[in-house]
């Protein structure tokens, strides 16, 4: 912590179904406020296993001057709700509450930070939004719903090859997502998915949710420096860019930290969420 700067504040924050935990990281008191960021997190594990370079970023974002809010979304975390009852238009109301909470507290523009499918959760919010979020920066963003959920339905799939006994047919994915639409929770790697969130997942996707009026940055982290977008995502930033997106994607060499059983980080990513924070504010003050 920066000599100085203030402890991050740990409250709740009431809203629809019971209260939200959050906490509020103040921007340093000898600086001048340059903004504020509400940070969407991952689902499920990728939560968990990011909470230590979310709370650094926070931290490094507070000391160079912009106030940030973490919130626990709905049946997540310590908020209200368990994980069967969390579904995506709840999140997404969490979302525009705890921008209007910071919004309230420090009479700046509030940003969206957002991490793999928080990230998509951020991009729908500023879509919807467009005039609450002056700026996107997304850790290596959700880019389609259906392909994610297809991975997460894999590691119940792993589970039941261990459980299967001769003779039982082995299930597919495709049994999966019929037993969501047929209105079953299902339990997977130690989370409820209810059938509302995840086919409200599968239904998401980046393609038709282009920022065009808010400056998105998109940080992804790769394995070498050798490494390049994939083609799907190529694809999308072609398409983003010839709808005159104010589009910024860089790539930086770390681990995926989210998918790590031991803590990870990485310090370019922290240095670089702030350097493009602090552009950010710049650009608004200059405009």
């Amino acid at each position: 912590m920066r000599p100085g700067q203030l402890p991050a504040t740990a409250f709740f924050l009431p809203a629809a179904q019971g209260a939200r935990f959050c906490l509020y990281h103040p921007p340093h008191p000898a600086l001048p406020c340059r903004g504020a960021y509400v940070y969407a997190p991952p689902f499920a594990e990728e939560m968990n296993r990011s909470r230590r370079m979310a709370a650094l970023q926070a931290r490094a974002l507070a000391a160079a001057g912009f106030g940030v809010l973490q919130i626990d979304l709905f049946g997540c975390g310590d908020s209200a709700g368990n994980a069967a009852q969390a579904n995506w238009q709840c999140w997404k109301t969490d979302l525009v509450l705890a921008q209007q909470w910071l919004r309230t507290q420090l009479q700046v523009p509030v940003g969206l930070w957002g991490l793999r499918l928080g990230a998509l959760l951020a991009l729908e919010v500023a879509h919807d939004h467009p005039a609450d979020t002056n700026a996107l920066i997304l850790w290596n963003p959700v880019l389609d719903g259906q392909a994610f959920l297809t991975q997460f339905l894999r590691l119940r799939l792993a589970s039941e090859i261990s459980e299967r006994q001769p003779g039982d047919t082995a299930l597919q994915t495709k049994d999966l997502r019929a037993l969501l639409q047929a209105g079953h929770t299902l339990e997977i790697a130690g989370y409820d998915l209810s059938p509302a969130l995840g086919l409200a997942i599968d239904a998401r996707n980046a393609a038709i949710l282009a920022p065009r009026t808010i400056p998105l940055h998109w940080l992804e982290l790769v394995r070498s420096e050798e490494s390049t977008l994939s083609a799907a995502q190529q694809r999308l930033v072609q398409q983003w860019q010839q709808q005159q997106v104010a589009l910024d994607v860089q790539l930086l060499v770390g681990p995926a930290f989210w998918n790590s059983v031991e803590t990870t980080i990485s310090a370019e990513l922290i240095e670089k969420t702030c350097a493009l924070a602090t552009m950010i504010s710049q650009s608004e003050v200059a405009q």
